[in-house]
């Protein structure tokens, strides 16, 4: 699947970058964490930019449906490491984000 996926952005010339996903693209990004961040790992060794954006893609509405900060570093296993007042400050500097 993944060669097939590769082959046909290759072939494509990287053409289809700004285009939406066909449903069967769709369906070949909802993979586990580790598959996608190897996807990513070959798409950006490979410098196959539309398989490359095409993971980005797939983050990004993955990010745009948690709920909030905390939900977003369970998602993708990223620690905390602010203090509980430098993560106040950051979040009054950065009012306009609501998450």
């Amino acid at each position: 699947g993944c060669w097939k996926q590769a082959n046909y952005h290759v072939e494509q010339n990287n053409k289809i970058v700004d285009e939406e996903l066909s449903d069967w693209e769709s369906k070949f990004f909802e993979v586990d964490m580790d598959d996608l961040h190897e996807l990513f790992m070959a798409a950006n060794y490979l410098e196959i930019e539309s398989l490359l954006n095409g993971v980005a893609k797939r983050v990004a509405d993955i990010i745009k449906a948690c709920m909030n900060v905390e939900v977003i570093r369970q998602t993708f296993g990223i620690n905390n490491d602010f203090a509980a007042q430098q993560e106040e400050e950051i979040r009054k500097l950065n009012s306009w984000n609501h998450i």
